[in-house]
């Protein structure tokens, strides 16, 4: 739990969530793999673009725990 605590004296707990994405089968692990291969370090566009497509994967998962609900 964390408390932050603003000028005015308010204090907001947030609680975080840990989400490891080593505990399930992602197409993230793929990627960090990648990412450490010394064959692939050496093709630059492909080094470059692997941490792009592993924060777009790591949004999407993390967006598979939001809460969602309809607006009326």
């Amino acid at each position: 739990m964390l408390e932050l605590r603003t000028k005015q004296a308010r204090i907001f707990r947030i609680e975080m969530k840990v989400h490891n994405p080593g505990q399930q089968h992602s197409v993230i692990k793929q990627f960090m793999a990648e990412i450490k291969d010394n064959v692939i370090q050496k093709e630059s566009l492909r080094f470059r673009c692997h941490p792009e497509h592993v924060g777009e994967n790591m949004a999407y998962e993390f967006s598979k725990t939001f809460a969602y609900g309809s607006k009326q």
